[in-house]
């Protein structure tokens, strides 16, 4: 059928565009709504959810996301996951994060074996409040819900006694899933937010259990990173060095090695060893981009000049 070809390369025209962030160009790409043959309604529907998105009218997007998960009929599972994460990015737009986490709560506990983790625990981490006054918040809760059952849970979380050789290594060897491996690490970020030292200490322990139990998952030098900052922030220096001499040296991202070089870079600058910031910094310079990269080349420039 010409007319379906047609249309449907539009819709991937004005995918692309929005891809780019060229929004008006995709808007105008776009075929009008009784121009589009049925079997092409989702994803048009699905590029007008994220345009409305883009335009400032969350409250209008967010009707066409609910009508596309209501009846996922005719949408591949990436464009179903699409569907919730942009449901969940109206709702936060709309000024209610906590609705907008429990919207990709109730979606990934519905679909555990086909969500697209990714994207929807990155949102999840940004959207957790900054404090927690206790550790029974109810996005703490559904987090420690999907930890493994190689750390096992009890009212406090984790009952183990930190200070003995089996609150530090695991009971079983068995890989995580993808869903318990990015649940320990959420929910140790969002330990660290507990201001009490029995939460700062489970939040440690989750994220070392993690390099243990998923030594190949990609967010482990992510996890390596955020653990050498938090020892940064308690004053563990070189606790912290030597975290992130380790991610230098293992690190498959250039992005990756590039912060850790840059963090290891500003603690040898506070520790008054200029020469060895001033390499630091120029390491990282080589590694990041844009702005980042300016930074570090400044960085470098300064230290060494002392």
């Amino acid at each position: 059928n010409v007319a379906a070809d047609s249309i449907d390369s539009k819709l991937r025209s004005a995918a692309i565009l929005l891809d780019l962030g060229s929004n008006a160009e995709s808007r105008e790409m776009l075929p009008p709504a009784d121009a589009v043959p049925p079997g092409l309604i989702p994803h048009a529907n699905l590029l007008n959810g994220y345009l409305l998105l883009s335009e400032g009218k969350p409250s209008a997007a967010q009707t066409v996301f609910s009508s596309l998960l209501v009846d996922p009929y005719g949408q591949s599972i990436r464009r179903y996951n699409l569907a919730a994460i942009g449901m969940a990015d109206s709702i936060a737009d709309q000024g209610d994060t906590a609705a907008a986490m429990d919207s990709l709560f109730a979606f990934i506990q519905s679909r555990t074996e086909t969500s697209r983790l990714a994207p929807m625990f990155r949102r999840i981490n940004a959207w957790m409040p900054e404090k927690f006054l206790t550790a029974d918040h109810p996005a703490l809760l559904k987090l420690a819900g999907w930890l493994p059952k190689t750390i096992p849970t009890a009212s406090g979380f984790i009952n183990v006694d930190a200070g003995t050789a089996a609150a530090a290594w695991p009971t079983a060897t068995a890989p995580l899933t993808d869903l318990e491996t990015f649940a320990t690490y959420t929910c140790a970020v969002a330990l660290r937010r507990v201001n009490t030292p029995s939460a700062r200490q489970e939040s440690e322990l989750l994220m070392q259990r993690l390099r243990l139990l998923a030594p190949s998952h990609f967010l482990i030098p992510k996890s390596l990173l955020t653990l050498a900052g938090w020892k940064l922030e308690d004053g563990l220096g070189d606790e912290a060095l030597a975290l992130l001499d380790s991610l230098r040296r293992n690190a498959k991202s250039p992005r990756i090695e590039g912060e850790a070089a840059f963090s290891n870079a500003l603690q040898a600058y506070r520790n008054g060893d200029a020469e060895l910031a001033g390499s630091l910094f120029g390491e990282a310079a080589e590694f990041l981009e844009g702005d980042d990269r300016e930074a570090a080349a400044f960085n470098a420039a300064l230290a060494l000049s002392d």
